[in-house]
């Protein structure tokens, strides 16, 4: 992955990053809908974005559109307020659209072509693509995102998946929202409507007087297995005696700061802790939100405290392996060797989700070995060999079950993953808690999945590199050999034709100058061979970034006729004619003199060999701003229209008799070309006509 690639990845997960922040931290909905919107169009370099919310009023499902964000360019376009006043049926619109397929929809070009008022109004204010996000809440859709921008943009899979999770995020919020409206809006009711209300949240409140006793409580729902009725209702010895309780730091959590202690101190609190139940050392951890504030009693003198948990387990795997997902995707992209980057995953690991981690791989003769082993609040070398006796163990009868394990053991548990790769497994991640309190439940064995996978990919990808570098070695490698080893040789050959020319030769009677045109044969195929090394060395130097140009002025007329009278022998043996279309052209061209002439051989002298008899073939010059065009038109018959795209591929000739070369010299031509800023293309409208070939190419005009 190149440089490019990984600053793109970085800037989605900052964009997740931030979007999870704002969803978290705000009041509303509408509120936090807004900043999403401005964060990824902001960030991502969209120009219009909205969010339409799905209504199933009446029966016939609508959207409507709820929070609009525009930057400068389009903020006063009339498609703004369209959007704002507009309602879509499903199928209707891209929104509708999405809705209706209940998948994304993108579209790199807009099209006024049977488009809806409003898209022509985009297509008016300058916007070319649109990209639509449903949010999908399992098979609801509740609402949708959409996203314009003033360039085309083809589909991505990183800003699919990015928008996917966005999608989740904000449907999650949007329920969370809607539940605590609800709320709300009971608590405004009679008394009897309030503790309805109060009955269906998942939040256990509870009410308690100045000496700790419960004065009203509702009813948790019975899927949080009875914790936050028995945390709700429990007095404060009772809840010392019942449960262990960590802050978030990890550091226990004594009698004076169990739930409610503090507010009834006269202290607000909003915390989480991570609770387990006292003699059940097999049940995973749960994390619990607690807020707690004092009220003052009637006339000031009796307080009480109104608490509500909630169970936030969920959420807070979920944020854990969120985090250690993006930093491991981070670290195995930014160390380039195997070992390290695993070392480095283990102990992000470490940090917040495992107490330890460690990853084997398999050796060439089969069994698994330890590539990296870490633990938390110490160094890798720190534990003891046991435990890497342990993980190795497991390690193994994962890689052999060939699929994923979590397992519960008194006061630990244990989590272990196979790596593959091409349906392959080539070693295992295992995870284990309990040192610090700390207990795996499925949603962990699902985020270890994940890591795997992502590790997986890693290696693969290291791998995939490794051969890459072999492969440029070896490339390397060889062209050292044809540029020392075979030219030397060449020369010699070379040399030696030259003087057997010019030395006397004797041939027997009736066979006079047979030898010298040997010899001249030779000196060809040596001039031929002396080309095509020169060509690869030139071409494996574009490849490699190596090519280097000296400018200096030059006349473009001068540069023309210096390539026709090299080229007029190929010429005069076809009857051809080399037209120069520009012979009183003042333009002056800033290049490297040799390189050009190598560029114009390359492409006139393929306009040469691919003409037919009789023809001709034409250059010209003409001012283009601060470059000046050159145009090579001959008479031959054309390049088809599928070939075309790939006429300036390495290695590519095109399907015609004449293919004497390697296939690489317009490659060459093109990297000239770019070394000096300029551009090449070509076209053949109509080559089944036989109205055959123009090429065109730009290089920088002299400053006068």
């Amino acid at each position: 992955m190149n440089e490019g690639d990984k600053a793109q990845v970085a800037q989605r997960l900052a964009v997740q990053q931030a979007v999870s922040r704002v969803l978290l931290e705000s009041n509303s909905l509408d509120e936090a809908i807004s900043e999403v919107l401005r964060l990824v169009a902001t960030h991502l370099g969209w120009s219009l974005a909205a969010f339409w919310a799905a209504d199933e009023t009446g029966g016939a499902a609508r959207l409507q559109c709820r929070a609009v964000w525009a930057d400068d360019t389009v903020v006063r376009a009339p498609v703004v307020e369209a959007t704002r006043t507009t309602i879509l049926r499903a199928g209707e619109d891209l929104p509708g659209q999405a809705m209706a397929a209940r998948e994304p929809v993108w579209i790199e070009a807009l099209s006024d072509e049977g488009a809806t008022p409003r898209i022509r109004a985009a297509r008016a204010a300058g916007l070319v693509s649109a990209a639509v996000f449903p949010l999908r809440e399992r098979d609801v859709v509740s609402g949708v995102i959409e996203l314009f921008a003033r360039d085309g943009r083809a589909a991505d899979d990183g800003t699919l998946t990015l928008m996917t999770a966005i999608g989740h995020q904000v449907a999650l919020v949007r329920r969370r929202f809607e539940a605590q409206a609800t709320a709300l809006e009971g608590l405004e009711r009679t008394r009897d409507e309030l503790e309805t209300v109060l009955h269906a949240r998942p939040e256990a409140v509870a009410v308690r007087d100045a000496a700790g006793r419960v004065v009203y409580a509702n009813h948790p729902p019975p899927e949080t297995g009875g914790l936050l009725a028995d945390l709700q209702r429990a007095a404060t010895p009772d809840l010392a005696a019942r449960y262990q309780m960590w802050d978030e730091a990890g550091r226990p959590v004594g009698e004076r700061d169990l739930p409610g202690a503090r507010a009834a101190r006269g202290e607000a609190e909003d915390r989480q802790l991570r609770v387990r139940r006292v003699g059940a050392p097999d049940a995973a951890d749960a994390w619990i939100a607690v807020k707690a504030t004092p009220v003052a009693g009637v006339s000031g003198g009796t307080r009480r405290v109104v608490t509500v948990l909630r169970d936030v387990t969920v959420e807070r795997r979920q944020q854990d392996w969120t985090r250690v997902l993006a930093e491991a995707g981070s670290a195995l992209l930014a160390v380039p060797e195997l070992t390290p980057a695993l070392q480095d995953v283990a102990t992000l690991a470490c940090r917040s989700i495992a107490g330890r981690c460690a990853v084997a791989l398999r050796q060439p003769a089969g069994d698994p070995r330890l590539a990296a082993f870490a633990s938390a609040g110490a160094g890798p070398a720190a534990p003891d060999d046991s435990a890497r006796g342990d993980a190795l163990a497991a390690a193994a009868a994962a890689m052999q079950a060939q699929q994923a394990t979590l397992v519960q053991e008194g006061g630990w548990s244990r989590i272990a993953v196979p790596l593959a790769s091409r349906a392959t497994v080539f070693g295992a991640l295992v995870l284990q808690a309990g040192q610090d309190g700390r207990r795996f439940g499925p949603g962990d064995l699902a985020g270890a999945e994940e890591l795997a996978r992502r590790i997986a990919l890693a290696v693969e990808n290291i791998r995939l590199r490794s051969e890459g570098q072999e492969a440029a070695r070896a490339r390397e490698d060889l062209l050292a050999i044809v540029s020392h080893d075979l030219r030397n040789p060449l020369g010699v050959v070379m040399a030696s034709s030259a003087l057997l020319l010019k030395s006397p030769l004797t041939d027997p009677p009736g066979k006079e100058g047979r030898s010298k045109r040997q010899v001249e044969a030779i000196q060809r195929a040596g001039t031929r061979m002396n080309r095509l090394i020169r060509d690869l060395l030139d071409f494996a130097a574009i490849q490699a970034g190596r090519l280097t140009i000296s400018s200096h002025p030059r006349g473009a007329g001068e540069l023309i006729r210096e390539v026709f009278d090299a080229l007029v022998p190929q010429a005069e043996a076809k009857s051809l004619k080399l037209i120069d279309g520009s012979p009183e052209s003042t333009l002056r061209v800033s290049c490297d003199h040799d390189r050009v002439i190598q560029l114009f051989d390359n492409v006139v002298g393929n306009a040469v060999k691919f003409s037919g008899e009789g023809g001709s073939v034409t250059v010209t010059a003409e001012p283009d701003g601060d470059m000046v065009r050159f145009s090579v038109i001959d008479e031959g018959p054309g390049i088809s229209p599928e070939e075309l795209p790939h006429v300036f591929d390495r290695y590519y000739q095109a399907k015609r008799r004449n293919r004497d070369g390697i296939g690489i010299g317009l490659s060459i031509a093109r990297g000239i070309v770019e070394a000096h800023g300029g551009r090449i293309w070509v076209e053949s409208p109509a080559a089944a006509t036989g109205v055959g070939t123009s090429f065109f190419f730009t290089l920088p005009a002299a400053q006068q």
